[in-house]
């Protein structure tokens, strides 16, 4: 699950070098103003693409689970507040990257897969490893 969440956080950051998403499409322009807000939204891409990485290579697990957490916790946040405004079905402005035209609900959907891909990844990773202790242990 974590190998696929790398590969999904890894394809929409490169896509987000090619075709950055409209700055309107960003909640936090609102809150931080644009200045903050096009910095963010450079910013982006590569870390997606480093916490991408980080997963698939099981780097530092529980602090890039975390980090990834709290992005796609973000992305939810703003896909909510663009449907919370009447933008649900309003092109987001390639949200994943790549050129591809996409609207907030169907952005949510993916934000919400990701999110699963997450928790289940780690669920089955601290499994894992409380099986190796057990092992250790007898």
């Amino acid at each position: 699950m974590l190998v696929a969440l790398g590969v999904i956080l890894i394809f929409s950051g490169i896509g987000k070098l090619i075709k950055p998403p409209n700055l309107e499409s960003i909640w936090a322009a609102g809150l931080f103003g644009e200045q903050i807000t096009g910095w963010l939204r450079l910013m982006l891409p590569y870390a997606e693409i480093a916490i991408g990485i980080c997963l698939i290579a099981k780097f530092k697990l529980k602090w890039i689970s975390w980090i990834a957490m709290a992005l796609i916790i973000n992305f939810i946040a703003n896909n909510v507040w663009l449907i919370s405004i009447g933008k649900g079905f309003e092109s987001c402005g390639q949200c994943l990257g790549w050129g591809i035209d996409t609207w907030p609900i169907g952005s949510l959907y993916v934000d919400l897969m990701m999110l699963g891909f997450l928790l289940l990844g780690v669920k089955s990773h601290v499994i894992r490893q409380r099986e190796v202790v057990k092992e250790c242990l007898s």
